[in-house]
């Protein structure tokens, strides 16, 4: 790879940071693994693998890197991780995907380790607890600790100030309730993508978890992906149900939506995949 200097930016609050080229990040790497007390078998990993971290770390300067999943509330509750922001800086992360999980007051797990829906939810509390967990995101990037992004060029800006951002997304549409307007107050709240299900099949769709009941997106599943289409929303189709052609994505929606995590129930069961 060819080696290039390091060059200095400046981080959100003005300060002056460096991005790490290859030789900064093995003089960094060696002591950080040894203080972390990580197990022996994941520091041999790194050891053996210095070279490919530090390849990785010198593209993450031009590359925009984006994890296209992940959760900054704590999975016990509605409280925002504190590291969020800093992990981020230390790992070269420019943006994620921040879903907040639209079903999580009625998910349980049963003995062997399957998440199913407990109960039904009450009325408006799958919406009331979205909002919670989107108060405390708001929180942090009003603190400026993080970036809202809502366009790719915003992501861009992020990145040349050296400042991490969150693109806003709910884990499940379950906080719709069956209400249609709801996808555009999402999308004023700054919202960009959508996961149509999560754990539990609700008035979208069905699940690859669950049996069908379905055959795949509802009438209210295609109206809200055109909904989401005409806002330029980007639709995530994790853990959808994809074993029926007439109820599939696909159908509604041009090229750009995706998939960001796949359960491995595919691998087991290839029909849910479709043809």
């Amino acid at each position: 790879m060819k080696k290039t200097r390091d060059r200095a930016g400046t981080d959100h609050n003005g300060g002056a940071f460096q991005p790490l080229s290859r030789r900064r990040f093995l003089s960094r790497l060696f002591p950080a693994v040894a203080s972390a007390g990580i197990a022996p078998s994941l520091l041999r990993y790194l050891l053996d693998q210095r070279e490919l971290l530090a390849e990785a770390a010198e593209l993450s300067r031009e590359a925009v890197t984006v994890d296209l999943h992940c959760h900054p509330n704590r999975l016990s509750g509605l409280e925002l991780d504190p590291a969020v922001a800093e992990n981020m800086k230390a790992g070269r992360l420019d943006a994620g995907v921040f879903a907040v999980r639209g079903d999580y007051p009625v998910i349980r797990r049963d003995s062997s380790g399957r998440r199913y829906e407990s109960r039904q939810p009450k009325s408006g509390e799958l919406f009331q607890k979205s909002q919670e967990q989107l108060d405390k995101i708001s929180e942090s990037i009003k603190a400026g600790k993080l970036v809202l992004a809502q366009s790719p060029a915003e992501v861009l800006e992020a990145k040349k100030k050296g400042s991490p951002c969150a693109i806003l997304s709910t884990e499940g549409s379950d906080p719709l309730e069956g209400d249609l307007s709801r996808v555009k107050f999402f999308y004023d709240r700054g919202l960009r993508v959508l996961q149509l299900v999560h754990y539990r099949i609700n008035e979208i769709g069905d699940i690859q978890t669950e049996k069908p009941r379905h055959k795949g997106l509802t009438p209210f599943g295609r109206d809200v992906v055109k909904e989401m289409n005409k806002l330029g929303m980007v639709i995530d189709t994790a853990h959808c149900f994809f074993g029926h052609p007439g109820g599939r994505v696909g159908r509604e929606s041009p090229p750009g939506d995706v998939l960001a995590h796949r359960f491995l129930y595919a691998a087991q069961n290839p029909a849910a995949l479709g043809r």
